[in-house]
């Protein structure tokens, strides 16, 4: 179906990516396509593929976390010039197919379904047979997902004939007498009829806590031997695509709802390959200028590329060969071993060492980390840093605070799922979602963008941070929250963070400061994010924060927030973000909460609500979860369980007075 939607490239990662329901200006609700679809021209057919060189995207981290060989920045709409003349890659687009394709004619109630490719204006045949013509028909709101990420129209002829596989043929109606679903009937033309009572309906199956029972499963037969199960439709390639094994139980939707989408969304800041390592990062980084990416990429694309099957010399003469001033600029020595690092040849030592003690993320977490505490000029990675003590006695709680003026993060789609946002399936199994076949890691690739922002970098002071952690008052206030936590993961099959009071802590105070900074840099709340770096475990311990804006394209990064970590300015900020945490609009009642067994979402907030630690969704890596202001300047009953109770600005005070 092609229209024109008023999308940035950013907005098909998340939150239009593969699979999502977005509406255009003319009330037509519809899914993007699958990536087998992507970056085909008008009349379908597909460019060549070294004209696709511009839109690639590298980011090795991210590579090998995924399992792809690059991702693809999603195409730009360019029209051909008028009166001829070549514009490359002119006419690429992403089509989006209609969803759902049934169709309610607002004057007769009939219901009927149309072709998912077509975009042309549905008109009721039924009218039209009584002598009205174009009577215009719209789509229903409702559709069919299960937490597999699969999606499906609405079964109503199953519905009504309370039939898994209903053989009558018969035309329907769906009356609407009121709001509710309850006054909304599904009659057919042979007199059968079923009000839509129940359809969103879902307790979760208490056995063994894995799943949910629906409505839509379970009551669509009066039989209960024969439920309704998922057949794995993925209605974001069209109704001719194969489908996936599944049977999960299927629960109604409506189309605008929030629980039709959770994007899987990956994202790493960019660090030279062989960082760490003794090659120069000006060499790394001239590597990675477009001319020799870009000739790099084609020559190991056409070579094989498995770890020590490229010869050295090999890769060293076609390089030397193209690009002589890498040679006289740096030395045969220093690109040969570049060659190594950019082929991996020979596998550079991992900084942490062999223990692998750290998940695959804390992995790609402590990378960063490592570098934001140092003094960093690098293309893409410019850190500055300032001593603690310039800070006064705030300085103490920190033993890092660094001044980020330039970074560059990539963002990858890399699935999705629907229904609870609980990853039941493993990563391969949400990347062939974005598929219509599966694909070879040779052969994939994802969707990605790359932004653009600044930030501040802060870590805790180490030796402050294991003292209060070793408190018994934090012990306790911390362990009921990770046993929910815990238990949560059990029932969900969710993989997540163990709950500690480092990241409540971490987690909590990025949250106060971003509230601040909003009212003295300008920045909105949505447009600023958190990366929380927390990890317990021994040699590879982290505690910090980078509090950043990547929105270049909206909110614009100039310089406002890195201003704000100058001690003239951070010293107050860090004062009133305290300070107001003191009390929340909600207080008693917020505070008493975080003591008595917590709040929000599985209870998995303490002394956290709206008015006082959440964020916009979009600038919190946790769901706005996992958050107590206890933690950070403690409780009127043990005010010591407050990281930050004690001395600051040089005079003793008491949070609680």
């Amino acid at each position: 179906m092609n229209t024109k939607l008023p999308l940035r490239r950013a907005q098909l990662v998340t939150p239009t990516g593969v699979g999502a329901i977005t509406v255009d200006k003319e009330g037509t609700s519809m899914l993007t396509a699958g990536l087998d679809y992507w970056f085909r021209r008008q009349g379908g057919q597909d460019p060549l593929d070294g004209e696709l060189g511009e839109f690639k995207i590298r980011e090795w981290r991210l590579e090998q976390q995924l399992g792809v060989s690059h991702f693809r920045m999603p195409p730009d709409m360019r029209r051909p010039r008028r009166g001829g003349g070549e514009v490359i890659n002119a006419n690429l687009q992403i089509p989006f197919l209609r969803f759902p394709t049934w169709f309610r004619c607002p004057h007769c109630s009939s219901l009927e379904q149309a072709n998912s490719w077509e975009r042309d204006r549905v008109n009721c045949r039924t009218c039209k047979a009584q002598g009205f013509d174009k009577r215009r028909m719209f789509q229903v709101q409702m559709a069919a997902i299960c937490e597999y990420g699969h999606l499906m129209d609405f079964p109503f002829m199953e519905w009504v004939h309370r039939s898994v596989r209903p053989t009558c043929q018969g035309t329907l109606r769906l009356t609407v007498n009121g709001p509710s679903f309850a006054d909304q009937v599904v009659s057919c033309s042979c007199e059968k009829r079923r009000s839509l009572f129940g359809i969103l309906d879902a307790s979760r199956i208490e056995e063994d806590g894995s799943g949910y029972a629906t409505v839509l499963t379970t009551q669509l037969t009066e039989d209960s031997e024969r439920l309704f199960l998922c057949s794995g439709e993925r209605a974001w390639f069209g109704k001719e695509a194969p489908r996936q094994t599944c049977g999960q139980h299927v629960r109604g939707a409506l189309t605008s709802a929030t629980n039709t989408y959770f994007p899987d969304v990956r994202s790493a800041l960019f660090l030279p390959q062989g960082t760490g390592s003794t090659v120069s990062p000006e060499l790394l980084q001239a590597l990675e200028d477009p001319a020799p990416a870009t000739y790099i990429g084609t020559w190991k694309d056409l070579n094989d590329t498995a770890p020590g099957t490229v010869s050295v010399d090999m890769a060293y003469h076609n390089l030397s060969g193209k690009f002589p001033a890498l040679i006289s600029n740096y030395g045969q020595d220093a690109l040969r071993k570049a060659i190594e690092i950019l082929f991996n040849i020979s596998a550079v030592e991992h900084e942490v060492g062999a223990e692998n003690r750290l998940t695959e993320e804390e992995h790609l977490r402590f990378d960063e980390y490592q570098l934001l505490k140092t003094e960093r000029q690098d293309r893409d990675l410019i850190v500055r840093q300032s001593a603690p003590t310039i800070y006064g006695n705030w300085g103490t709680y920190f033993s890092k605070i660094g001044l980020v003026h330039s970074l560059r993060e990539t963002r990858v789609l890399a699935g999705f799922t629907r229904g609870t946002g609980h990853y039941k399936t493993d990563l391969m199994f949400r990347r062939n979602l974005l598929w219509r076949e599966p694909l070879s890691a040779e052969q994939a690739w994802l969707p990605a963008v790359e932004v653009y922002g600044e930030g501040l970098f802060l870590e805790l002071n180490h030796k402050r941070l294991k003292d209060w952690e070793n408190l018994d008052a934090v012990e306790r206030r911390v362990a009921a929250l990770a046993q929910r936590h815990q238990e949560m993961l059990a029932r969900t099959g969710r993989e997540g963070q163990k709950v500690t009071a480092r990241l409540l802590l971490v987690h909590t105070l990025a949250h106060l400061l971003i509230n601040r900074l909003t009212f003295e840099c300008g920045y909105p709340a949505a447009s600023l994010r958190e990366r929380l770096y927390v990890s317990s475990v021994p040699g590879q311990e982290m505690a910090g924060m980078l509090l950043y804006t990547s929105s270049g394209d909206s909110a614009g990064t100039l310089g406002g927030l890195v201003r704000m970590g100058e001690p003239q300015r951070f010293m107050p900020l860090l004062e009133s973000a305290v300070r107001e945490a003191l009390w929340c609009s909600n207080d008693p009642v917020c505070m008493e909460l975080g003591d008595l067994g917590g709040q929000g979402q599985n209870s998995l907030n303490l002394a956290a609500c709206h008015s006082c630690a959440l964020l916009p969704e979009t600038s919190c890596e946790q769901f706005n979860l996992l958050l107590d202001r206890g933690i950070v300047i403690g409780t009127p009953d043990h005010p010591e369980t407050g990281f930050l109770h004690g001395t600051a600005a040089g005079s003793e005070w008491d949070l609680h007075e």
